[in-house]
C-alpha cells in the first residue's frame, strides 16, 4: 500500500469490561485474540495507510509461536465472521485492505474492503470483550459495541514496549 508506515496498538473500546488489546500470534492456529496488555507478544502491529489515510493494512509484528510459519501476516477477515492472521501470498499477494472511519469520539472503526465490495454482511472489525476473542460484525452501533478501536502509537525504548492501558 503506497502511503505511510507506523506502528500501533489497537484498543478495543467495547463497553463490557475484559480484554481491549488486538493480539495475534499466541496460537498456532492464526487466530486473533483481545489480551489484557501490550505486553503480549503480537499485541504490536505495523499500519500502512494509504495516501487519503482512509484506508489500512495491518501486520501483526510478533514472534509466531512454535509450529507457525515465520513472515508477514495480515489482518485477514473472512467471509465467515472470523479473523485471523494470513500471509499476504494467500490473499492474491495485497494484505487486505481496512476502511478506517474516524468516528467523533476519535476512536476508529475498521470495515474490511473486500468483503464489503463483495456484499458481505457482516465487515466490521468486532472485539467481544468479554470472551477476548474478535469476529466482524454487520455494524458498529449496538449491540456491536467492540467496533470502535482506539489507535495508540507504539513507543519502543530499547526491546522494551512501553504504552498505558486501562480498563
Amino acid at each position: 500500500m503506497a502511503g505511510t508506515f507506523d506502528t500501533i496498538f489497537l484498543r478495543c473500546l467495547g463497553n463490557v469490561p475484559g480484554s481491549r488489546v488486538l493480539t495475534g500470534l499466541v496460537r498456532g492456529d492464526h487466530s486473533v485474540v483481545l489480551s489484557r496488555t501490550t505486553e503480549e507478544d503480537g499485541a504490536v502491529w505495523r499500519r500502512g495507510i494509504s495516501q487519503s489515510g482512509k484506508n489500512w493494512n495491518l501486520e501483526c509484528l510478533g514472534s509466531p509461536p512454535a509450529g507457525v510459519n515465520p513472515g508477514h501476516l495480515f489482518l485477514f477477515g473472512g467471509n465467515d465472521g472470523g479473523v485471523i492472521l494470513t500471509p499476504k501470498d494467500q490473499t492474491g499477494g495485497h494484505p487486505q485492505v481496512w476502511h478506517a472511519e474516524q468516528t467523533p469520539s476519535g476512536a476508529f472503526t475498521l470495515e474490511n474492503v473486500a468483503l464489503r465490495d463483495a456484499g458481505f454482511k457482516n465487515r466490521f472489525l468486532d472485539g467481544r470483550t468479554v470472551q477476548g476473542d474478535v469476529v466482524l460484525s454487520p455494524g458498529t452501533k449496538p449491540p456491536f459495541t467492540g467496533t470502535h478501536w482506539e489507535i495508540i502509537p507504539a513507543s519502543f525504548h530499547g526491546d522494551n514496549v512501553a504504552i498505558p492501558v486501562s480498563e
